[in-house]
């Protein structure tokens, strides 16, 4: 958008009027004169008016292109600006996913680890139970051998004892 010189050109046919005015109105009578000098005035009134309305259309001219650059410095600045917003949001926005990213992470390597204590303490219990069992069990084996033996000595015992109760009472009855 630009904005259009506005300007008022003041035609030279008015200031050659004026000039014709000025001089027929000094060859009048005191009367003339009176009306010459307020005409004169009027016509400089108009003049300054003139040259006022230029510099006001050229002050006017000046605010509004400064204005306009403004609005495009402006502009300029935030669009700068919500592009560096966009930037630290996107910036933002990357770092919350990896931060999720490894928030995810961190939970499967826990739960690997969990997992694997928990194999691992299953294992180390089995393995235990197995030892001990195997230990019982060995036990268990002396235990039973040693009742065996036992046993078989009350049993080898008993007979001998029986046999010579029955010696002794078949030597009676005889």
């Amino acid at each position: 958008m630009s904005l259009t010189t506005i300007s008022i050109a003041t035609p030279t046919s008015t200031n050659a009027h004026r000039t014709a005015r000025n001089e027929a109105a000094s060859r009048t009578s005191s009367s003339g004169t009176t009306l010459g000098s307020v005409e004169t005035a009027v016509g400089d009134g108009a003049s300054a008016t003139v040259s006022f309305s230029e510099k006001a259309l050229n002050a006017l001219e000046q605010i509004g292109k400064t204005a306009w650059t403004s609005v495009e410095d402006g502009s300029a600045s935030v669009a700068k600006a919500a592009r560096a917003a966009l930037a630290d949001v996107e910036g933002l926005a990357s770092d919350a996913w990896s931060a999720v990213k490894r928030g995810v992470a961190d939970v499967e390597q826990f739960g690997k680890a969990a997992a694997e204590d928990v194999t691992d303490g299953v294992e180390d219990a089995i393995s235990t139970a197995k030892t001990d069992a195997t230990t019982l069990g060995h036990y268990a084996g002396v235990a039973l051998d040693a009742t065996t033996n036992a046993a078989s000595v009350v049993t080898s015992d008993t007979v001998m004892a029986a046999s010579t109760v029955g010696g002794k009472a078949l030597s009676q009855l005889l």
